[in-house]
């Protein structure tokens, strides 16, 4: 029962939220909207990010999905300099979206490591000698 009290009330900072555009203006909003003393700005700071990441997640998906589709359907078209500008600039943010996921998923994995690691000697041998 503690254990579900601190994970629904923990609070861990992700990484690919500072590879959002946004998230340097959504911080500076929330902390500049919260009001009274340091512990309650946090909270609130807490707070909101945890739903402009909720949006945020929700939308990545989808958004890799139509770059990707728009990327097939750019080099399926004829090469003129307005298609190759275009073409690179859609390459550019689907690679930061998957960057975004690599990044999501890295810090799982090194969280699944330190939580299971020592205590698991299994979960350790099986990926020292995967290494």
């Amino acid at each position: 029962m503690n254990e579900e009290r601190l994970k629904e009330n923990g609070f861990k900072f992700e990484a690919w939220w500072s590879l959002e555009e946004s998230f340097i203006n959504e911080v500076k909003c929330l902390w500049e909207e919260s009001s009274g003393e340091l512990l309650q700005k946090l909270e609130n700071l807490k707070k909101g990010l945890k739903q402009w990441a909720g949006k945020i997640h929700m939308n990545r998906r989808k958004k890799k999905q139509i770059l990707t589709e728009k990327l097939a359907q750019l080099s399926e078209a004829k090469r003129d300099d307005v298609n190759l500008a275009e073409l690179i600039y859609t390459k550019i943010n689907l690679n930061l979206e998957i960057d975004k996921d690599e990044c999501y998923w890295e810090q799982r994995a090194r969280l699944n490591w330190l939580k299971f690691g020592d205590k698991n000697t299994a979960f350790f041998h099986s990926h020292a000698s995967q290494r």
